[in-house]
Order: structure tokens, then C-alpha cells, then sequence
């Protein structure tokens, strides 16, 4: 989902349900260099890391269910 994944930076994106934008994508990325790769996981993991970690998860619960 857009709000997890860069398309192209931190990973890829298709659009739902469309086995042909799949199919695409697959060949695009089987298509990409071996460090293009290597940049988009390291990416994606840098991400993870910075973006998605408990204490900040649990902050935003905790906000988004307030009074």
C-alpha cells in the first residue's frame, strides 16, 4: 500500500486485483541491475526502521483513538 511503500524506493507497487500490472511489474523489476536491487532493500529496510517502530505505532494508536 501507497502509505508503506515508495514505488520504485523502498519497493514496488501494483495496482489491485490486476494480474497484468503484476505480470509488468515482475518483468520490471527481474529486469533491474543486481545494485538497483540491493538499493531498494537497503531502502525499504532503512524505512522499516526509521518510520514503522513500536514507540511510534503505539503513539499513533493512542492518538488516533483520544477523545
Amino acid at each position: 500500500i501507497p502509505e508503506n511503500v515508495i514505488d520504485g524506493e523502498t519497493g514496488w507497487l501494483v495496482e489491485a486485483q490486476n494480474p497484468l500490472d503484476i505480470a509488468k511489474k515482475i518483468l520490471e523489476v527481474h529486469n533491474l541491475t543486481i545494485d538497483k536491487k540491493k538499493e531498494v532493500t537497503l531502502n525499504a529496510k532503512n524505512r522499516v526502521k526509521t518510520k514503522f517502530n513500536l514507540k511510534d505505532q503505539s503513539t499513533a494508536f493512542e492518538d488516533f483513538y483520544k477523545d
